[in-house]
């Protein structure tokens, strides 16, 4: 299945309400065990509605099966535990335990389902593997559980503050979603996501650029 480099890279992150800068930590911990996190803080005024770091911890293992979620973890850095959620994953009896405001729940487990962090992992893994379309299965608190499809689009260069980069772009869909997703890989930095932008109804509203890489 193949295998990741570790980084830690930092993206200038623009929400439509919101802006500020998201870092991602990918570690390996074993061979083939790895941990990804996920460190967003506001900028600017957002920092008087936002004052504490939304952070996200996954724990994953890629195996010849593929890449399998192991732990999840959610605080969205207010004062209040609502929003805040944890999925321990159990392969060993197809099951998953979700905690969160709606309060414990057990979701049955097939290959290709992980939570929201990990599924940036695994998507980079599929890129680098040459796989033009592939689709996860997203788990989350209270939603019906449905793939997520991956399309390719494209070779394009992208040129940002850190330097240009040769890149492949996909497209990232949900049945039932308005939403559609771009991600643009970098073709010479072991795939590392260097843009994503997410769209609806043919407006942009939420966009996140590579302003830092370190591998």
């Amino acid at each position: 299945m193949g295998s990741l480099a570790p980084f830690k890279v930092s993206y200038d992150v623009d929400y439509s309400i919101a802006s500020g800068v998201m870092t991602l930590t990918l570690s390996e911990s074993d061979r083939g065990s790895y941990s990804l996190d996920s460190v967003t803080e506001a900028k600017g005024a957002a920092r008087m509605f936002f004052q504490n770091p939304v952070s996200e911890h996954a724990t994953f293992e890629i195996t010849h099966d593929g890449v399998k979620a192991t732990g999840y973890k959610l605080d969205d850095g207010s004062q209040s535990s609502k929003k805040d959620m944890s999925f321990v994953y159990v392969w060993e009896c197809s099951e998953a335990a979700l905690q969160s405001e709606d309060g414990p729940e057990t979701r049955p487990l097939e290959e290709g389902t992980m939570d929201q962090l990990v599924m940036q992992a695994a998507a980079i893994l599929e890129v680098k593997s040459g796989n033009r379309q592939f689709s996860f299965r997203q788990l989350k608190p209270g939603r019906k559980i449905s793939p997520y499809v991956y399309e390719y689009l494209g070779e394009e260069v992208l040129d940002t503050d850190i330097g240009e980069f040769k890149t492949v772009k996909y497209s990232r869909t949900r049945k039932g979603d308005s939403k559609t997703t771009h991600f643009w890989y970098a073709v010479d930095h072991d795939y590392t996501p260097v843009q994503l932008q997410r769209i609806k109804k043919q407006k942009t509203v939420f966009t996140a650029t590579l302003i830092s890489l370190d591998r």
